[in-house]
């Protein structure tokens, strides 16, 4: 009981601090993402290091919590036939980028880094994802402001955010057992659709079972939102727990819920909003001090490291900076959406030290290659969760602002 105590007035110290620094800096129009993950280093060990045990004990999982927030959100904002209409270009925008990116990276790897296939493959798919953490609440904004709605850019951008997510994490955990020896290909890879479906198929009969409509009906707003609250965190950790993919479960229920309660949507978005307020706060100053700092200090390593990422990075913008004129979208839209592919930093936080701990356990002859993927990870996300997070604002103020009576309007693909 002591240890939530410490928790809980940590997150109180934490709210007290961050609400006014994020409101002082939308001001000066600095995006949450950069100012929160900024008090973050501050606080976190490459900083101050003001952060107790006891929060770095339970701040992961408060911090998982924060993300099926963002997730039912997500999955609540998606209009009714906005699924089919995103489909073809989520799959199409959301997989042939990375896919250049990651070609990128293992022949950049293997290249200047490292001799090992399954090892620059794992590099590769550990820096080739890109942030829901960062990309989400930006298109949720959007999204509240009603920009891009005609033809859905920030769905679109969600799809293939959280599809980009799926491939890295399922990519990062193959190939990191396979170098380790403890998985080879041809046995793990044909778990990935049950995995895939699976988690889809919990979102959906928890989605349809979950009868909080009848509260809605009656007015009890505030507690229908929590229940489905509840509901997300349910289908979120338990989908961790039984190895099914709980991120498009946390998605697949909040779409379920949006269908079946259509009408009561925009109130009960408000009070998801307002609960995110807070879940960003605990979501990006975690992200933030999990940056460390001191391994940035060797130049000689840093240098080639900065190069392979930045190198990638452009190749993936450019293929989809190129794919996009092939759309039907204009050039605000284009430009946000090839934006949305820059910012790393939540499967690199995740991830980041995965590799050295399991290679350390299972071949300490790849250790020090697994530090290597540390250090990459960091240097990620301090280069592009920042540039990223601005690009995003930036971009998304720049597109067509939809009247509030057309909002839930599907535009064809």
């Amino acid at each position: 009981m002591e240890a939530v105590g410490v928790v809980a007035l940590v997150l109180l110290a934490l709210a007290a601090v961050g609400y006014p620094l994020r409101a002082a800096l939308l001001r000066v129009h600095v995006p949450p993402a950069v100012s929160l993950m900024a008090l973050g280093v501050v606080v976190g060990s490459s900083g101050l290091d003001l952060l107790p045990h006891s929060w770095e004990e339970y701040g992961g999982s408060l911090s998982l919590a924060a993300f099926a927030v963002l997730l039912l959100r997500a999955g609540l904002g998606l209009p009714p036939g906005g699924l089919r209409a995103i489909l073809t270009p989520v799959l199409v925008l959301g997989a042939i980028p990375v896919m250049a990116e990651l070609l990128s990276l293992a022949a950049l790897c293997h290249t200047v880094l490292f001799d090992r296939w399954d090892v620059c493959l794992a590099a590769a798919f550990l820096i080739g994802a890109t942030s829901p953490a960062v990309v989400l609440p930006s298109m949720l904004n959007q999204k509240d402001l009603g920009r891009g709605t005609q033809r859905l850019v920030p769905d679109r951008i969600i799809g293939q955010t959280v599809l980009n997510a799926f491939i890295a994490k399922a990519g990062i955990l193959l190939f990191v057992a396979v170098a380790a020896g403890t998985a080879t290909a041809s046995d793990s890879l044909p778990w990935l659709p049950v995995q895939l479906l699976g988690g889809v198929a919990l979102g959906l009969v928890v989605g349809w079972m979950l009868r909080i409509d009848l509260l809605l009906d009656r007015g009890y707003v505030r507690t229908g939102s929590l229940i489905a609250l509840a509901a997300a965190f349910l289908v979120y950790f338990t989908g961790k727990r039984v190895e099914v993919e709980e991120v498009f479960a946390t998605l697949a229920l909040g779409i379920v819920l949006r269908r079946r309660l259509d009408r009561h949507e925009p109130v009960m978005r408000k009070v998801l909003k307002q609960t995110w307020g807070l879940a960003e706060i605990v979501l990006f100053v975690n992200l933030g001090s999990q940056v460390d700092l001191a391994r940035l200090r060797d130049v000689s390593l840093v240098l080639p490291l900065l190069g392979v990422i930045v190198a990638a990075v452009v190749v993936r913008v450019l293929v989809a900076h190129v794919m996009g004129r092939f759309t039907v979208l204009d050039g605000a839209e284009r430009a946000l959406v090839t934006s949305s592919n820059v910012p790393k930093a939540t499967i690199q936080a995740v991830f980041g030290a995965y590799a050295a701990q399991a290679w350390a356990r299972s071949d300490p002859a790849l250790a020090g290659d697994g530090q290597t993927l540390a250090v990459m990870a960091v240097l990620a996300i301090v280069v592009t969760a920042p540039i990223g997070a601005v690009l995003l604002e930036r971009f998304g103020s720049r597109l067509e602002q939809q009247p509030v009576s057309q909002r839930t309007r599907v535009a064809p693909p």
